[in-house]
């Protein structure tokens, strides 16, 4: 991923590279993360020592410790700072900055994520919660693989993806056969999560991860919850995503099939949705325009119901005949 200081031209375009924010959250980080010398280099290693800010622990923060231990949060040791070499930045979030890295101790290529917004401590810990319930469920999900955390940063590792779909459309084009499959993959991850009563609440094409064999893995669990919990919109993901109840604070299965619609939407579309552009509401001709396929306009229609309960569950739409159908079993890279 290669950095660059200017931003698109025309705010209408497709999409931005994932490190910018369209929506203007955090835009000063950005600014500042752009605009840096030594994060526009493009081979930029960045030495371990420099993410890992790991101060001496005082007495009086030694329950703090023992206590996120417990939860499974253990502080990072002088030993990471050895296994994990070649430090790249290759991205930023709204919650973490993202380095590629050699792991000493796998030999493989791995991803260190360190949290650029620890004040938000909620998101994080739920991360690591859902890591714990939902571990080795990793065929349609991209799961942390460790986690620590120093009173100053989180740090997450997990598997090196070759791309996001996000990512992947600012390049080219997904056929129709390649958008089914990804929203397969996608209710597969979702109905894994629902079987442990958990909903995710930011489905969105950034965190829709594609691995080297082209397999679509849903990622990003800072904002997961348990289903019927109350929610906030501000601790969920971005709000052009978000189901109507979710923005009223309920959490329901069906709520990241909303989610899903949208990104629907945006696959086909190659288009950022904009729900204040169609006067309509989801009916509106210049929004169904896009969908030449009337089965994927039909699925859009009914991800987007504004009734939940009319859009179905993952565990239920997994079985929905076009996915039946589908000829491929993997994204074309």
């Amino acid at each position: 991923m290669q950095h660059t200081q200017n931003q698109p031209p025309q705010q209408n375009l497709l999409f931005f590279p994932s490190y910018i924010d369209e929506n203007k959250k955090d835009q000063s980080l950005r600014n500042s993360l752009l605009s840096s010398n030594e994060y526009n280099t493009k081979y930029y290693f960045c030495p371990i020592s420099k993410i890992y800010r790991t101060p001496p622990i005082p007495s009086k923060r030694i329950t703090h410790y023992q206590k996120l231990f417990v939860e499974g949060i253990p502080p990072p040791t002088d030993e990471l700072e050895k296994r994990f070499v070649n430090m790249k930045l290759i991205g930023t979030g709204s919650y973490w900055n993202v380095y590629k890295c050699y792991d000493n101790k796998t030999h493989q290529i791995k991803v260190v994520k360190v949290s650029i917004r620890t004040n938000h401590l909620i998101n994080y810990k739920k991360e690591c919660s859902s890591m714990k319930i939902l571990q080795n469920k990793t065929m349609y999900l991209a799961l942390n693989e460790e986690m620590y955390y120093d009173s100053i940063n989180f740090y997450a590792i997990m598997p090196k993806f070759e791309t996001t779909v996000w990512d992947l459309l600012i390049s080219k084009e997904m056929n129709n056969s390649e958008i089914i499959f990804t929203m397969w993959c996608v209710l597969m991850g979702l109905k894994i999560m629902n079987i442990y009563d958990l909903v995710h609440l930011d489905v969105k094409l950034e965190n829709l991860l594609i691995d080297k064999n082209g397999m679509v893995k849903l990622g990003d669990f800072g904002t997961s919850t348990k289903v019927g919990d109350v929610v906030h919109s501000d601790e969920c993901g971005e709000g052009r995503y978000l189901a109507p109840e979710v923005l009223q604070g309920h959490a329901l299965f069906e709520s990241d099939v909303y989610s899903l619609g949208i990104c629907l939407f945006e696959m086909v579309s190659r288009k950022i949705f904009n729900p204040l552009s169609f006067k309509s509401g989801f009916g509106d001709k210049s929004l169904l325009k896009f969908f030449k396929n009337e089965a994927l306009r039909d699925m859009f229609l009914n991800f987007t119901s504004s009734v939940p309960t009319k859009r179905g569950t993952p565990s239920l739409l997994v079985n929905y005949s076009i996915f039946e159908t589908n000829d491929i079993m993997s994204i074309q890279l």
